[in-house]
């Protein structure tokens, strides 16, 4: 089995023969450089030195730079938080496990809870992810009048 060889050219940073870089890695990167340095300590051009990247090969995977990192790592973070609602189960029950989820996850990253407020309220109001998901608990609830863009009124 042949060793790793490093690959060194000019002025640009050393990276593995076989490291090849991909979205999935940016961001699990940049979560992890967020959660021990903070939302205040992060920039691209160190999750970049971290990597052994060049700044700009960030943008070939994340066209929208540094806003859209942020809205990936904020959903990275919090993937786990929104389970779908069925129908037959117990809205009570499932608004306390949300938030019992979304309280473990502020706890595991801490420093990434600010952009999540970022990311739910975009400049056109509330995320329409985050709504459809919402939706089905309020009308059970017997919630009416809440539309979305994306969907019906609520009745």
């Amino acid at each position: 089995m042949a060793k790793k060889q490093a690959i060194k050219r000019r002025g640009r940073p050393v990276r593995l023969a076989d490291h090849a870089l991909d979205k999935q890695q940016i961001v699990n990167s940049a979560v992890a450089l967020i959660d021990r340095d903070g939302l205040e300590g992060f920039s691209l051009r160190q999750l970049a030195r971290h990597l052994g990247v060049f700044p700009t090969a960030l943008y070939w995977h994340l066209p929208g730079g540094r806003n859209e990192l942020l809205g990936e790592v904020a959903a990275t973070a919090f993937q786990n938080v929104a389970k779908p609602f069925k129908a037959g189960d117990d809205w009570t029950v499932w608004l306390r496990e949300l938030f019992r989820r979304y309280r473990t996850s502020l706890h595991g990253h801490p420093n990434i809870a600010p952009l999540l407020g970022a990311q739910l309220v975009s400049n056109s109001g509330v995320n329409p992810k985050l709504v459809e998901q919402i939706l089905p608990v309020l009308k059970v609830a017997g919630f009416s009048g809440i539309r979305s863009r994306t969907s019906s009124t609520v009745r």
